[in-house]
């Protein structure tokens, strides 16, 4: 063992040459060191834009993520984009990635709307929106999560809705006033498209839209048809 031929004499220059201590010093020495348990979130995407994003970390082709973005209509897309909005400004403030939040951080954010004393199919409207953004994390199934159904149990229970319509009107008040114009020939054709709108909504319980977007191609109208 004494020949020298059998050991190396730069045998420790081979085990010190891979090793590179700076950027370790650069991770661990010195004052910058600070903790990464939160990382700044992507403020780039903002409403839509963050539900595709949201797709996009499991490296879905673009083809399957257009696809899967036809799942909401468009008025859904747009109350999220509300919340979304609202959730990235949260998450930009507090320092935190909107896509892997904590619960802790999630549920602060809804409280922030119960604070705001909205409604609770506005604060579900919200919680459906984090649902679908947050793939990462504890909170990745968030809508689902036991502490998410019972905090939105509590929203329930303080936010009973209300329901759009709280007064009613006696419809026989008009019907007395539409017996009154007739026959049709003596009235307008002003008076006889009120009066023919009037008994549409009262007959079918439409909205004021669908009667504006009537198709009357083909509808065949005749003197005896008109006789209300």
């Amino acid at each position: 063992m004494a020949h020298t031929s059998l050991v190396p004499a730069s045998a420790t220059n081979v085990i010190q040459r891979p090793l590179d201590p700076g950027p370790a010093k650069n991770i661990t020495d010195g004052p910058s060191n600070k903790s990464t348990t939160r990382t700044p979130p992507q403020t780039s995407f903002t409403g839509v834009s963050c539900l595709r994003e949201s797709f996009n970390r499991f490296r879905l082709s673009e083809e399957v993520t257009d696809f899967i973005m036809q799942s909401w209509r468009k008025g859904t897309k747009k109350q999220y984009s509300t919340y979304i909005n609202q959730w990235v400004e949260f998450c930009s403030q507090s320092k935190i990635a909107h896509y892997s939040p904590t619960m802790k951080d999630s549920l602060q954010f809804l409280m922030t709307l119960v604070n705001k004393g909205l409604s609770y199919s506005t604060i579900n409207t919200a919680q459906s929106a984090l649902s679908n953004i947050i793939t990462e994390g504890e909170c990745r199934n968030f809508g689902s999560h036991q502490v998410v159904t019972r905090f939105m149990k509590a929203v329930f229970e303080t936010r009973h809705p209300v329901p759009k319509c709280t007064t009613t009107w006696d419809v026989s008040t008009v019907l007395k006033h539409l017996a009154t114009l007739y026959p049709n020939s003596g009235i307008t054709l002003k008076t006889l498209s009120l009066k023919l709108v009037m008994l549409l909504l009262l007959l079918s319980g439409q909205r004021r839209q669908t009667i504006y977007l009537l198709n009357l191609d083909g509808l065949n109208i005749t003197n005896d048809t008109c006789k209300f």
